[in-house]
C-alpha cells in the first residue's frame, strides 16, 4: 500500500522529534527540534529538572565552600591572602580542564563517564580539606605546605568541576532552554547554601577565637559533603530515566552505553519508534535502518557553532569577568565596627542570595523577565553597564581605613544588586544561546559556552589582583 506521509512525529514527554525520509536528511540533522517546552509531564521529566538543579549546585559546592572559609584561611594563612589567589588558582586550573573536555573527552566518553568522574575529584577535594587542616594543627604539616596542599585542593576542585559544568551544559542544551535554567539557578544557589549554611555554622559557635571559626567551616564542610553525595545519586538516576535517553536520541547524541536509540510505543505515550517498524512505506520500498542509524552524529565545527553565538558569549565573558573582579576579593575587604568579623560573611552571603534572586527570575510568570523579551544586543549591553559595579565597589573599601562609601549599608546593598544584576543577565544569555544553534550541535555549544564562562572568570580573576594592590596602596 502507497502511503504519501514521509514524516514520523515522535512525541516525549516534552520534545517534538521529526524525522524525515528523505535522502537529504541522512547529512543533517536540523530538521529535529528540541523544543524549550513550558511543561514536563511525567516523573522522568520531574527528575531531571530537578537533576539538573542539584548537580549545577554541586559542582560549585566545593569551591564556593572554600570561598566561604575565607574567615578561617585568613587567619591561617594571612600573609598568603587566599582571599585573592585561590580564585585565581581555580580559575587557571578550570579554564584548560573544560578546553580538555571540549576538545577530547567530549568525543570519547559518554556523558555520565565524564560526570562520574567530576564528582570523584570533587568529593576528594572536599574531603582533602579538613585532613590537610588536621595534619597542620596537629603539627605534622608546616603552615607552607598546608597552604600548598589547599592550593592543591582547589585545584583538583577546579579540574573536576570544570569538566563537570562543561559536560552539564551540553547536556542541558540539548535537552532544552529550562534545564539549563534549572543549571544556572543550581549554580547560584550553591553560593546561597554555603554562605547560609556558614552563617547557622558560625551562630552555632559563635565565639570569635581561631577554634569557633574552624568549628563553623568544618561543619559547612561536612555538611558539603554530604550534598555532594546525593548529587552523585541523583545524578545516576535522573541519567537513567527514559526522558533523558529520549532527548539526547532526538538531539542527536550518545548516551552512553548501548542506549543509541529508544523503545517500542508505550500504551499512552508515542515513543520513538524504528522506521522499518512505521506502517508509513510501501511494501516495494527496501526496508530501511532503524531511527537510530538514520541519526547518525553529524561532524560539528566548533569555530562555526562558536561563530553563531559570538554575541552571546561576549555577553557571558563580560558578566563573570565584572563579578569576579569583585568577588569575593573587594567585596570581603571593606571592615565594619557594627559587624565585625560578620562583614566578610554577610557581604558574600548578599552577593549569593542576590545572584540566586536574579537567576530565578526568568522562570517566573512575570512577562517582562522571560528570556524571549531580551536580544542578544540588548543583553550585551546590559552586561557591559554593569561595569559601573567596579568604581562604586571599589570606593566602600578604599581608601583603606576611610573609604568613600562608609558605612556596611553601601556594601551589601551594592553587593545584592551586582548579585542580582549578573544573575539574570547569566541565566538568559546561558538558556538562549544555545538556540542559536540547531540540536545537533546544542552539545558542543554548551561547552563552549563554558569555555567563554571561564575565560570571563579568569580575567575577571586575574584583574582582581592588580585591583587588590591598588586598594592596600591607598592605607
Amino acid at each position: 500500500m502507497e502511503v504519501d506521509a514521509k514524516v514520523v512525529n515522535v512525541v516525549g514527554a516534552s520534545s517534538t522529534c521529526s524525522v524525515v525520509d528523505s535522502e537529504n536528511d541522512s547529512q543533517s540533522s536540523e530538521n529535529v527540534d528540541i523544543s524549550a517546552a513550558e511543561e514536563y509531564p511525567g516523573e522522568g521529566s520531574r527528575l531531571a529538572w530537578g537533576g539538573f538543579l542539584m548537580c549545577g549546585a554541586g559542582y560549585l559546592v566545593p569551591f564556593n565552600s572554600y570561598i566561604s572559609a575565607a574567615n578561617f584561611l585568613e587567619q591561617r594563612y594571612e600573609k598568603y591572602r587566599p582571599e585573592f589567589y585561590l580564585p585565581l588558582v581555580y580559575m587557571y586550573v578550570t579554564a584548560p580542564s573544560v578546553a580538555l573536555n571540549m576538545v577530547t573527552l567530549v568525543d570519547k566518553f559518554s556523558i555520565i563517564s565524564r560526570i562520574r568522574f567530576g564528582f570523584a575529584l570533587l568529593l576528594f577535594s572536599l574531603a582533602f580539606f579538613p585532613i590537610t587542616e588536621a595534619l597542620v594543627t596537629s603539627g605534622h604539616l608546616s603552615r607552607a605546605g598546608g597552604y600548598a596542599a589547599i592550593v592543591i585542593g582547589v585545584g583538583t576542585t577546579a579540574l573536576g568541576g570544570g569538566v563537570q559544568q562543561s559536560t552539564l551544559f551540553g547536556y542541558a542544551g540539548a535537552m532544552g532552554q529550562s534545564f539549563s535554567l534549572a543549571q544556572m539557578i543550581g549554580e547560584s544557589a550553591a553560593g546561597a547554601a554555603v554562605s547560609i549554611n556558614l552563617v547557622i555554622s558560625k551562630a552555632a559557635y559563635s565565639d570569635e577565637s581561631v577554634k569557633g571559626v574552624e568549628h563553623s567551616t568544618f561543619t559547612s564542610m561536612y555538611i558539603a559533603i554530604a550534598y555532594m553525595v546525593s548529587c552523585v545519586i541523583i545524578s545516576e538516576m535522573m541519567y537513567r530515566t527514559e526522558f533523558s535517553r529520549r532527548k539526547l536520541a532526538c538531539a542527536g547524541k550518545r548516551s552512553g552505553g548501548d542506549h543509541g536509540g529508544v523503545h517500542a510505543q508505550s500504551e499512552e505515550e508515542l515513543e520513538l519508534v524504528t522506521l522499518s517498524e512505521a506502517p508509513l512505506l510501501s511494501s516495494t520500498s527496501p526496508p530501511p535502518s532503524p531511527v537510530r542509524e538514520l541519526r547518525k552524529p553529524v561532524e560539528v565545527s566548533k569555530k562555526k557553532v562558536a561563530w553563531k553565538m559570538r554575541t552571546s558569549l561576549y555577553s557571558i565573558g563580560m558578566t563573570f569577568a565584572v563579578t569576579l573582579l569583585l568577588f569575593p576579593g573587594v567585596i570581603t575587604t571593606p571592615t565594619s565596627s557594627q559587624l565585625g568579623d560578620w562583614m566578610p560573611i554577610a557581604a558574600i552571603t548578599s552577593f549569593n542570595v542576590g545572584d540566586l534572586i536574579g537567576k530565578v527570575l526568568p522562570l517566573t510568570s512575570i512577562p517582562r523577565f522571560q528570556p524571549q523579551q531580551f536580544s542578544r544586543s540588548w543583553l550585551a549591553k546590559a552586561v557591559t553597564a554593569r561595569c559601573v559595579f567596579i568604581p562604586l565597589l571599589i570606593m566602600t573599601a578604599a581608601p583603606l581605613g576611610n573609604p568613600v562609601l562608609k558605612g556596611a549599608g553601601w556594601v551589601l546593598l551594592l553587593t545584592l544588586l551586582m548579585g542580582v544584576s549578573g544573575g539574570f543577565t547569566a541565566a538568559v544569555v546561558m538558556a538562549t544561546a544555545p538556540e542559536a544553534c540547531p540540536a545537533s550541535e546544542r552539545e558542543v555549544a554548551g561547552t563552549i559556552m563554558t569555555m567563554a564562562l571561564l575565560v570571563g572568570l579568569t580575567v575577571g580573576a586575574t584583574l582582581a589582583i592588580g585591583v587588590s594592590y591598588m586598594i592596600t596602596a591607598t592605607e
